[in-house]
């Protein structure tokens, strides 16, 4: 027979196509090259029989008696070769055989005695069918096929058996799709009636029994009667004895019992029957043959077990189990297997579980990868949709808690209200019930940050409904208990209805009363418990009702695991506690234990930062009437996690959302510090906890030398890291809210999840770079020494700290060992707020609040009567005379003086105050600019000359961009005057520019001569976006340059900018320590001395002021009177003397202030 396959197709092929024979000849060769291919298990042998079976179809005339043979056998192998590669169009060629097959048969007879062996083997195809693609037509064709099958079959045949268990397993599939129990309770009868007509049938009652309990199983599913799910094991079991250890159906037959085990013990909570699934399921798992169909499943089915057990006890070892079998089984099929989404689905789920016990970002990255893929692959009507979108929505859900991200929650909502719409109304009220709960879960989450009732009251009416559907010995009962309590509780924060309060409390009782305590899940109950009692107490008072919470949570606390990443929320819950008991005893006992249990939040190794940050607020909080040193050290640690909460896994705008709501804590920690009297720390504090993402953005571009000289490969690797970290930095805060397509949010979701991979490396590899001697403070906070290091000489820096408690100036001088200390007694965080407000009304009651005639103006608040020269006479009086008479300065010669505000204080113009009068070119010695030449920073460091290049003596050329009309904006015509100015200023200085205006004007353009031009100067419009502040951009000819643009260039050449536009210096009033605006964003681009305007400025005199400031700063000569080359450090003095004459040309009116007062310097 080796060689008759080939003997045969060489008769055929020497044959011509008309001979009569060469079909039967090439049937023949196929039926050897297929008897072969049993033997073998050769897939050439199988290709080579199916080409020539098709041949002897083609050849023969469907009117001939031998077609219907021909092409029977053409079909039986296409279904094979479908079986061993699951390609679709195997599939779709074999379900197309034997269509024509059951069409010629039907057209003959019905009574054909080929027509039930054609139609048996059609409906299991489109039952496989119905398994890739989820589709309902194919499953309901295949029960009608197999029906006829068994009606067309006379009663005693030996194939019945066969056919009903077939039948049987298509109705259970049917069943799992649209929950009728008819469809169940039909697979049951036929099952055991095969089992009453052939009880013998060594090969049929195995399979019977295994069909027959997993009917069994899927009826327990859904009706939960334990009668059922104790039928199916007892049936597989039997299967199980029924069949030899070596029998190649053993490995899946235990599987199913294994499964069966694990199922009673999710509803049940028996832990042995978990026990018993794993060692069932591990022992198919070392039966099975890697090659096994059935053998992925396997994996993923222990992995599942594995899985539970770990959700029962938190053993993390078994969630690696889960993770590492998961991923093998979805890392060796192919992604068209239709078992792939819900093996993608599966992972997704593991990933999930082990980042709720670690706070792991990683894992939920993964776990929304695999679960994005999962639904991408599904169509849209498959049967597993919706219980793929509630999970996916799971996880989107749990990264929003870790990381507050309102995308991630809306997400969330979406997917999972999805999920429950797509669900047929048979079976959300069963099956529906995780969808229902995972819904409601997220509700209230996002009830919590909108405090929109009617997403809470929905939460509350999905939840009643789940438990009223359920019994109490349900295994997820106290989980669904617990929940309605907590929505309960949250409802009552709002409505301050204490019945729900009430409720909550009941329900969560009997929650923790009906768990398990090994559940792992108790610890999360017992806290959640206690929250709602301490709610109670806040309402009604009531001594034991403090002290049941207390005991809850110190109960919740000796349960859980050591390395639970709640724990610190727990040990804040337990804080609250005693401090609501404090407020009610008033014992400094009960002070000192909420302190301690912040503190033990504070610092617990896993907890996410934002919590521990809370924890270590609550710390500082509730220990500084009592401990200052306590205090100081809990802010010590929350300024420490700032960075963290602000990771550089997230982009730019992400981090400064999260900074918005403790935008304050760093002025907060300072004061405190100041109250001490160590103003050296307070120093290190403002300098650490404020400018953070300008900070992190500094830290990637940090030059290398020291490092490559000890270690290159290192040096290299933190390199190619930092560029890769800094582009993914710079992404739109908008990018994903505009991704309308499951296939873009899934590349976004890449994109995210890469970034969060560069900044765990960047983590790691400053770790790794402190362990090297002499690098044991690389990239860390400055201590004070070094920060004065970073004062230029001769320079001042005036650091003020506005804070509720208090407000302190420390001033500092290279030459100094410690700060200079000013308490401004007489001035206050209020009086500071009601100055902002009075400059903004008084900006926009004169129309300046945007550049005039650069911008459209805002509308008019009601105006506030005062006057720019009140505001100016304030700050003088309270804040910069305090100052400067401390430093005793003369006015003679004016020195360079930084100031470096904070909160409100850092939108009010320093640099202008003092008393003016109404006459024409009055300078009194009673204004700042009497005694300095000012410029601002936000932050010391980044004046350090050792961060910036050395580029003085090396003029690189001069780019001026005008843009007088830009389309669909105002006209602003005196730019090409300031631009012409300019020019004239260059040539009769002897230095070269490159003029860019109008039409020429573009966004290409100008980026690239910023590359090679270390000087710009940009007039034209430009917008402030507070939402996302890298987004703030100036307007151009064909589109808008953004910041972000301009941070993602290297501009090594940077050196000096004149952003002669709007607002390039307001700032984000939401991000006071944050210097949001774009003279900011200019600085960290390379820029290292920047011109930039506060408010509008006048279209009319801006020439002016360009003028005079370029006639400063270019005319500077030598010696031998020679021009030398510019110097940007000058510009400070430049622009001191261009507003110096345009105030003395205007006088000292409220015109005068407000077109010479906005014009300021920031940088060396």
């Amino acid at each position: 027979m080796n060689n008759n396959a080939e003997l045969f197709l060489v008769a055929a092929h020497r044959l011509p196509d008309e001979e009569v024979t060469k079909p039967g000849l090439l049937n023949k060769s196929g039926e050897f090259f297929f008897q072969r291919f049993q033997r073998t298990g050769n897939k050439r042998e199988l290709e080579n029989a199916i080409t020539c079976y098709e041949n002897a179809v083609i050849l023969t005339s469907p009117d001939n008696p031998s077609f219907t043979t021909f092409l029977h056998n053409a079909a039986i192998a296409l279904m094979k070769r479908h079986e061993l590669t699951n390609d679709n169009s195997h599939i779709e060629a074999a379900i197309s055989a034997f269509r024509v097959l059951c069409n010629l048969a039907s057209t003959a007879s019905e009574t054909e005695t080929n027509l039930p062996e054609t139609l048996s083997p059609l409906g299991k195809l489109l039952s496989l069918r119905y398994a890739r693609n989820g589709d309902s037509a194919d499953l309901n064709e295949a029960i009608v096929v197999q029906r006829k099958v068994i009606q067309l079959t006379p009663d005693g045949d030996s194939a019945i058996p066969a056919m009903l268990n077939t039948l049987g397993d298509i109705l259970i599939r049917r069943f799992e799709l649209e929950g009728n129990l008819l469809d169940v309770d039909e697979a049951i009868s036929l099952c055991e009636k095969v089992l009453e007509i052939a009880p013998d049938d060594r090969k049929e009652t195995p399979q019977t029994l295994n069909i027959l309990g997993g009917a069994f199983l899927r009826r327990f599913e859904c009706t939960t009667e334990q009668d059922d799910i104790n039928k199916a094991i007892v049936l597989r079991r039997r299967c199980v004895d029924l069949t030899h250890e070596f029998d190649s159906d053993m490995p899946g037959r235990l599987n199913n019992l294994g499964s069966a085990y694990v199922c009673r013990f999710q509803h049940l909570g028996n832990v042995d029957d978990l026990q018993h699934g794993i060692d069932i399921l591990q022992r198919a798992v070392n039966l099975a043959s890697i090659d096994d169909p059935d053998f992925l499943g396997m994996l993923n089915n222990l992995g599942g077990s594995f899985l539970r057990r770990f959700e029962r006890t938190g053993s993390l070892s078994d969630a690696d189990n889960a993770i590492s079998l998961r991923k093998m089984a979805v890392d060796n099929m192919s992604e068209d297997h239709p078992d792939h989404p819900s093996k993608l689905n599966n992972l997704g789920n593991a990933f999930l579980r082990r980042f709720e016990r670690t706070g792991s970002l990683a894992d939920i990255d993964e776990a929304i990868s695999a679960q994005q893929r999962a639904v991408s692959l599904l169509t849209d009507g498959h049967a597993h949709m919706s219980l793929m979108l509630t999970n996916l929505g799971c996880s989107y859900l749990s990264r929003y808690e870790q990381t507050e991200d309102l995308v991630d929650l809306h997400e969330a909502i979406s997917v999972q209200r999805r999920g429950v719409q797509i669900t047929p109304g048979d079976r959300i009220e069963k099956s529906g019930l995780f969808m229902k709960n995972n819904l409601a879960n997220s509700l209230m989450r996002r009830f919590e940050r909108t405090r929109d009732i009617q997403d809470i009251d929905e939460a509350i009416a999905y939840q009643r409904a789940i438990i009223d559907l359920c019994d109490d010995d349900h295994p997820d009962m106290p989980a669904w208990l617990n929940n309605l309590g907590n929505f309960l509780m949250h409802r009552s924060k709002l409505t301050g209805d204490v019945t729900d309060l009430d409720e909550a409390v009941r329900v969560q009782e009997k929650s923790v009363y009906i768990a398990p305590m090994s559940h792992s899940g108790i610890s999360a109950w017992l806290s959640n418990l206690a929250n709602s009692i301490v709610g109670r107490f806040l309402h009604q008072g009531g001594t034991s009702d403090i002290e049941d919470a207390i005991s809850a949570l110190e109960r919740s606390l000796i349960l859980a695991p050591q390395d639970d990443a709640s724990i610190s929320r727990w040990r804040i819950n337990l804080g609250s506690a005693f401090m609501a008991l404090f407020y009610q005893s008033e014992e400094v006992r009960d002070l000192q234990r909420a302190a301690l249990q912040y503190q033990l939040a504070a610092t617990h190794p896993t907890g996410s930062a934002s919590v521990r940050l809370n924890g270590a607020i609550e710390w500082a909080s509730s220990c500084q009437s009592y401990d200052i040193s306590q205090a100081l050290s809990a802010y010590r640690i929350a300024i420490e996690l700032l960075p963290q909460v602000a990771w550089m896994g997230d982009t730019m705008g992400k981090r400064h959302l999260k900074l918005i709501d403790i935008s304050n804590l760093t002025n907060t920690a300072v004061s405190m510090a100041c109250e001490s009297g160590d103003y050296m720390l307070a120093v290190e504090w403002l300098e650490q906890g404020r400018s953070i993402v300008w900070q992190q953005l500094n830290s990637l571009r940090t030059p290398l030398d020291d490092l490559s000289a000890v270690n290159s490969d290192l040096a290299l690797e933190l390199l190619s890291v930092s560029k890769a970290l800094e582009n993914a930095t710079s992404r739109p805060l908008d990018e994903f809210s505009n991704s309308n397509t499951l296939h873009e949010k899934m590349a976004f979701q890449e994109q995210s999840k890469a970034h969060h991979h560069l900044a765990e490396r960047w983590d790691d590899l400053l770790k790794r770079v402190r362990e090297i001697e002499g690098f044991e403070n690389f990239l860390r906070p400055l201590q004070f020494m070094n920060v004065l290091k970073a004062i230029p000489l001769g320079g001042t820096v005036i650091m003020i700290n506005i804070d509720p408690r208090r407000c302190d100036a420390l001033a500092l001088q290279p030459s100094c060992t410690s700060p200079v200390h000013v308490g401004l007694d007489n001035f206050s965080y209020k009086q500071a707020q009601s100055l902002r407000q009075r400059l903004r009304s008084c900006l926009q009651s004169n129309g300046s609040r945007m550049r005039e005639l650069r911008a459209g103006r805002l509308a008019s608040e009601p105006s506030i009567n005062t006057t720019m020269k009140d505001i100016l006479s304030e700050l003088w009086l309270y804040v910069a005379e305090p100052i400067l008479r401390a430093l005793k300065l003369s006015g003679d010669s004016p020195p360079r003086l930084w100031w470096c505000a904070t909160g409100p204080l850092a939108f009010l113009p320093l640099h202008a105050a003092g008393r003016y009068g109404s006459a024409k070119n009055s300078m009194t010695a009673t204004t700042v600019s009497g005694y300095v030449v000012s410029s601002y920073t936000p932050t010391i460091s980044v004046l350090s000359r050792t961060h910036i290049p050395n580029i003085v003596g090396n003029f690189t050329g001069f780019l001026i961009v005008s843009q007088p009309n830009t389309p669909s904006l105002a006209s602003i015509p005196n730019t090409t005057k300031e631009a012409r100015v300019i020019e004239k200023q260059l040539i009769s200085s002897n230095f070269q520019s490159i003029t860019l205006e109008g039409e020429n004007a573009t966004v290409n353009n100008i980026m690239q001569q910023m590359e090679d031009c270390g000087w710009v100067h940009l007039a034209c419009h430009a917008i402030q976006n507070d939402e996302d502040p890298i987004r703030s951009s100036f307007y151009l000819h064909d589109g808008q340059l953004e910041l972000q643009h301009i941070l993602k260039k290297s501009l090594s050449k940077a050196d000096f900018a004149f952003l002669s536009a709007c607002q390039t210096g307001k700032g984000d009033e939401k991000l006071s320590e944050e210097a949001v605006h774009l003279a900011a964003g200019m600085m960290h681009a390379g820029y290292r001395s920047i011109v930039a305007t506060m408010w509008s400025i006048s279209d009319e005199h801006a020439p002016l002021v360009a003028r005079e400031f370029y006639s400063a700063l270019l005319n500077k000569c030598d010696e031998n009177q020679e021009l030398i080359v510019p110097n940007s450090t000058n510009a400070a003095y430049a622009l001191h003397q261009a507003t110096i004459v345009l105030r003395n040309r205007l006088g000292d009116s409220e015109t005068s202030l407000l077109s010479w007062v906005p014009y300021i310097h920031l940088g060396l």
